[in-house]
């Protein structure tokens, strides 16, 4: 009998000279989680409109139910060394969209081969839906929560299709760093367990929302009402990445313009400071604020702000405004010049920080410059910034290994719609399929949902009263 010790480096040896070990993280919690990360050994994809033709060398593979197109994956799950498996997640790289989402089967013959399977020829699949997923958005990961199928050490094939009639492009293992893979997660039993749908089943803290959120990304676009950005054709990937998730139809902004709203959302109150002026010493708070109750809990924080031309940027330069950046209006991080400058820092600084879940704060804010938030540039360009940044976030470790929040809101609307704004949740955390929350909410209920996540005290009593979103979260 070995110690506990040794037996996972035995496991980390052996699968790492099997060279099938692409990801081996240990994650410090109770009962010693280990996520596995596994290559496929195999995939192609059959098409019913060309039946003896072999796709498998391609470096993308296809779903379509009409003509039909499925794609197979092959894997080889060792070294769990008797280990529970407390959860399993197929993720594949989507390169088109669909609001059909992807399903998932069990092929029980692992004797296909990648460069010989062709429709005529392709194993059959299990009769019934092992996982499915919401709608899926262009250039993100899609997973598909398959723990009732990958339950020890064996050979898995999956078939996975759709049920739509558009064509999704979906990358292959020849496609390099979106080659799909199979993560499979050992010895606790806090993840999330499969439903009949297989979507993930929430676990839910004493607060009552997702207990695994360990991080939170809020991105604050500008001056839009809900009606100038959600389905409109200036608006494509924000209409896109609420219909793979979940929306909120009746939040409104707290007031005009946008500092009082920034403060709000970050801060629990405006202080009082009811126009956009610059950090200064009659513009400024000297008050407990999110960062503050963060780091007392041992939690990190970052705003991440676009063109902003150096940490701790107080001034507005070219298209940085300081208005879009509440954490240099508070004292206790403005006048501490080392705390700022770690803490508030240039856009630029995220892709680095995503690298690994590790390195990626559990609250960060993201504030895109004048031009991409949409403040002085057309919906189009901020629709065309967000599907060019928010990929990269939702396809991080931080959402992938790690389960994340992702919030998509506006500061405030043109004037037009009493402040009602768009406000949409993505992310591992989110609920998934274009639902709808109808709830009354506000910039106050976000920061009470952030706090109840992280498990923080409230800061004021206008974010004490507010209720938070857990509606929709999973």
């Amino acid at each position: 009998m070995f110690l506990r010790k040794p037996l996972v480096v035995r496991i980390s040896v052996i699968l790492l000279a099997a060279g099938l070990l692409a990801n081996f993280t240990l994650i410090p919690a109770a009962g010693a989680s280990v996520n596995l990360t596994f290559n496929p050994l195999a995939d192609s994809y059959s098409n019913a409109g060309s039946t003896g033709t072999n796709y498998g060398t391609l470096t993308s593979m296809r779903v379509n139910a009409s003509p039909v197109e499925n794609s197979y994956l092959r894997f080889t799950v060792s070294g769990l060394g008797g280990q529970k498996v407390t959860q399993a997640r197929l993720m594949i790289h989507a390169n088109s969209a669909s609001s059909a989402g992807l399903v998932a089967r069990p092929v029980a013959s692992n004797t296909w081969g990648e460069k010989t399977i062709t429709y005529r020829n392709a194993p059959a699949a299990g009769s019934s839906n092992m996982a499915t997923s919401a709608a899926v958005v262009s250039g993100s990961w899609v997973t598909l929560d398959v723990t009732a199928y990958v339950t020890k050490d064996a050979t898995y094939s999956f078939r996975v299709t759709t049920p739509g009639s558009t064509g999704i492009s979906l990358s292959s293992r020849e496609s390099g760093a979106n080659a799909p893979k199979l993560v499979v997660t050992t010895g606790s039993s806090t993840a999330p367990t499969a439903t009949a749908a297989g979507i993930p089943k929430p676990t839910a803290n004493s607060s009552g929302t997702a207990a695994t959120i360990k991080h939170v990304f809020v991105v604050v676009m500008e001056n839009h009402s809900y009606n100038q950005v959600w389905n409109t054709s200036t608006s494509p990937y924000i209409t896109s990445l609420g219909n793979a998730y979940v929306r909120a139809t009746n939040y409104t902004a707290i007031t005009h313009p946008s500092l009082p709203n920034y403060l709000d959302l970050y801060g629990g109150s405006n202080s009082a400071i009811s126009t956009d002026c610059s950090p200064s010493s009659s513009c400024h708070i000297n008050a407990r604020n999110l960062a503050d109750n963060l780091n007392a809990k041992g939690l990190s924080w970052k705003g991440y702000m676009e063109s902003m031309p150096s940490n701790c940027g107080l001034t507005t330069s070219g298209n940085y405004a300081p208005k879009h950046d509440p954490f240099v209006y508070f004292d206790d991080i403005r006048t501490n010049t080392a705390r700022c400058d770690a803490g508030v820092v240039p856009f630029t600084a995220l892709a680095t920080d995503l690298k690994s879940a590790s390195t990626t704060p559990n609250y960060a804010f993201i504030s895109p410059n004048l031009c991409s938030d949409m403040h002085n540039c057309p919906v189009a360009t901020g629709d065309a910034w967000l599907k060019s940044h928010l990929p990269a976030i939702l396809n991080s470790p931080a959402c992938t290994v790690d389960k994340c929040l992702l919030v998509l809101t506006w500061d405030e609307d043109d004037g037009s719609q009493g402040n009602k704004v768009l406000t949409i949740f993505a992310g591992s955390g989110a609920k998934t399929g274009g639902v709808v929350s109808a709830k009354t909410y506000n910039h106050f209920s976000l920061l009470k949902t952030v706090e109840t996540i992280f498990g923080l005290p409230t800061q004021t009593t206008k974010d004490a009263a507010a209720s938070s979103m857990t509606d929709m979260l999973r």
